[in-house]
């Protein structure tokens, strides 16, 4: 730094924060500090927990692997465009939430890439993914739910969120009543 400082190298400024390895793995040693283990077991305790089976078994991480095959499988077929920097953020955020999700919408590429996932290999979870060019099915599925609810349900729905419930969040926020 101080050789940087007066120009007498160039610092390269990935060298300045740590890796995301080094982040997971002082995560995961303070995570096994704040359960009661010393400051000498916890970084063996983080170790054998990455060794394990728990994180590749991880949904995430199964889910990322075969949006990212996906995107392999387009290349050696022939897929002139490169994924750029939004595709690596969409499969990010749907190996996160779609273990968790009833439905996703997202965009036309992002869901053309989840239906490019093998059958044989697709996840095991029942999420269903929308986007622009499916938006028909979309607001089916919403009617559907819709319809699905009973009484009960929107008395108690009526009860936390109020008389207005039912009008859409764009009218609720507008200053126009």
């Amino acid at each position: 730094m101080r050789e940087a400082q007066f120009g007498l190298n160039s610092v390269d400024p990935r060298g300045l924060y740590p890796t995301p390895a080094v982040e997971i793995l002082t995560a995961l040693i303070a995570a096994f500090r704040t359960r009661g283990l010393s400051e000498d077991e916890a970084p063996g305790k983080a170790f054998e927990f990455l060794r394990s089976d728990v994180p590749t078994a991880a949904p995430r991480r199964q889910i990322f692997g075969l949006l990212y095959a996906a995107l392999a499988m387009r290349a050696q077929n022939g897929q002139v465009h490169a994924p750029n920097q939004g595709m690596a953020t969409d499969i990010s955020v749907i190996a996160d939430l779609l273990p968790y999700c009833d439905a996703m919408f997202v965009d036309n590429a992002a869901r053309a890439l989840v239906e490019d996932i093998p059958k044989n290999r697709k996840p095991p979870y029942g999420c269903k993914v929308f986007s622009a060019t499916v938006r028909t099915e979309f607001l089916a599925y919403l009617e559907q739910i819709v319809t699905a609810t009973s009484e009960e349900h929107r008395s108690v729905i009526q009860q936390v969120y109020g008389d207005e419930y039912i009008r859409p969040y764009h009218e609720i926020l507008s200053t126009n009543k």
